[in-house]
C-alpha cells in the first residue's frame, strides 16, 4: 500500500489505512454540492478508536477562499432541516433560534460568527436580539462581501483572526470544525477571542446520526460523541472546561468551551441518547457508498428512465458515483426548484418540484431518493403507494 493511503489518527496517533477512495474521474462532491477537482480524496478508519477521517488534496490550493460558495446566489436561499416532530424549518432560522435559546441565561452583548458564509444566521440573530454588537469572519470574504454590505451592513467584518483586539461574550461557529486542517489551532484561535466569562460554541456533523457525512470530500473529520470527548480531553484548554451534547434537527454534535460557571448557565437539554441512534460500523458505512453497489443499482434501473429526488449533495453524489448521463431532477425545497443541476458530463437539468412525478410522461420512471436515510424514510411514509413503489433508497 502506498504512502498516500496511510495516515495518522489525530485522536490516538494510530497509523491508519484508507478504506475508500472518494475521487472519481478526478472529481469529488463537496459540502457546497459542487463537483470539485481533487487529486485524491481518501476516507480513513482508525480501528483503535473507531474514528473516521478524510484527507483530500484539492486541485485549487486556496479552495475555501477561491472556490467554495454555499448557496450564495440568493441571500435568503436555504436548506431545510426537520424538528423532532417532523415539522420543516429553514436551517439558518433554526440556528439563530438555537443560539438564542442556548444563551438565554447569559448576559451577552457581543457576538462573533466564525465561518459565517453569507451571514444569514447572524442577520436573523441580530434582528431578534437587536442590542447586540455583531461581528463575523469567513475565509471567502471576496465571495460574500457584497451580500454582507447589502444585508448586514451594521455587522463588522474581521479581516483576519490574527491580532484581533476585540474580545466577545460569545463566539460561535456552525459546521466549520469538520473543514479545518488543524482542529487544535481552530479551537484555540476561537477561545482566544472570548472574554473572561465568555463562551465558544461550535458544532460538527454527528456520524452516529449522519453516516453519509463520510462521503463529503471537504469534511476532514467524521466524529462520534466518544471521538469528540476523547479529542477534547486530550486538548489543552487552559482555565476552561468543555461540554458536549447532540442535536437531532441538525444531526450534529455541539461542544462549548468556557469557564465552568458559564457552561452551567447554557440552556442545554441533555440529549446524549440521540448520539447513540446508530452503530458506527465500518462495513455498514462502506455499504452506503453507491459505487460499491453500482452493479446492483444499475441492474435495478436498467432500461428505465430516472428521476433523482434531491438536487443537493446526495443528488450530485449519486450522479457522480453511478455515472448518470440523463435524468430528471426534483426537489421538495422551493429554494432549489428552478435552479440548474449539473451532471458530471456537463449536461444541465432544471430542478422541478415533486408535482412532476404525477405527470403522464413520468409514470414509468424509477425514482432514486438522494437524501439521508432518515429523510428518505420520512418521505416514503407520506408518498402515495403508486409513487412509493417506484422509489429506491440509495443511502
Amino acid at each position: 500500500m502506498n504512502s498516500e493511503t496511510k495516515d495518522v489518527c489525530e485522536i490516538c496517533t494510530n497509523l491508519c489505512s484508507s478504506v475508500l477512495q472518494k475521487t472519481i474521474d478526478n472529481q469529488s462532491v463537496t459540502s457546497d454540492s459542487f463537483y470539485t477537482s481533487t487529486k485524491n480524496s481518501y476516507l480513513f478508519h482508525c480501528s483503535a478508536c473507531n474514528y473516521f477521517f478524510t484527507k483530500t488534496q484539492f486541485e485549487i490550493e486556496d479552495f475555501y477562499s477561491d472556490k467554495y460558495s454555499l448557496l450564495h446566489e440568493d441571500f435568503f436561499q436555504d436548506q431545510i432541516v426537520f424538528l423532532p416532530d417532523g415539522a420543516p424549518i429553514e436551517r439558518n432560522r433554526y440556528q439563530a433560534d438555537y443560539i438564542k435559546n442556548l444563551i438565554c441565561n447569559l448576559d451577552i452583548r457581543s457576538i462573533c460568527d466564525i465561518g459565517c458564509g453569507k451571514g444569514l444566521t447572524i442577520k436573523l440573530l441580530s434582528e431578534d436580539l437587536n442590542h447586540l454588537d455583531t461581528f463575523l469572519y469567513d475565509l471567502g470574504q471576496d465571495s460574500y462581501k457584497l451580500l454582507w454590505e447589502k444585508y448586514i451592513p451594521t455587522t463588522r467584518v474581521l479581516p483576519s483572526l490574527n491580532g484581533v483586539k476585540n474580545r466577545f461574550d460569545l463566539v460561535y461557529s456552525f459546521f466549520v470544525a469538520e473543514h479545518v486542517e488543524n482542529l487544535d489551532s481552530y479551537i484555540n484561535t476561537c477561545i482566544n477571542l472570548i472574554n473572561e466569562d465568555g463562551a465558544f460554541i461550535a458544532c460538527l456533523p454527528d456520524i452516529a446520526q449522519n453516516h453519509g457525512d463520510i462521503f463529503v470530500s471537504d469534511h476532514l473529520r467524521h466524529m462520534s460523541h466518544a471521538n469528540l470527548q476523547r479529542y477534547l480531553s486530550n486538548t489543552s484548554l487552559p482555565e476552561f472546561d468543555f461540554k458536549i451534547w447532540a442535536d437531532q434537527s441538525l444531526r450534529a454534535l455541539f461542544f462549548a468551551v468556557g469557564k465552568r460557571e458559564t457552561l452551567r448557565s447554557l440552556n442545554v437539554e441533555s440529549k446524549d441518547n440521540i448520539s447513540n441512534l446508530g452503530e458506527v460500523c465500518r462495513d455498514k458505512i462502506l455499504s452506503l457508498w453507491p459505487k460499491n453497489n453500482k452493479t446492483q443499482i444499475l441492474n435495478s434501473i436498467a432500461n428505465k428512465d430516472l428521476i433523482l429526488w434531491g438536487s443537493q449533495f446526495y443528488g450530485k453524489l449519486a450522479a457522480l458515483t453511478l455515472s448518470l448521463k440523463d435524468v430528471l431532477v426534483v426537489d421538495g425545497n422551493p429554494h432549489f426548484q428552478g435552479t440548474i443541476f449539473s451532471l458530471p458530463n456537463g449536461k444541465k437539468v432544471i430542478v422541478q418540484g415533486p408535482e412532476t412525478l404525477y405527470q403522464n410522461n413520468c409514470k414509468n420512471h424509477v425514482i432514486l431518493l438522494c437524501m439521508n436515510d432518515t429523510a428518505a424514510t420520512a418521505l416514503q411514509r407520506k408518498l402515495p403507494e403508486e409513487i412509493k413503489a417506484k422509489t429506491i433508497t440509495l443511502f
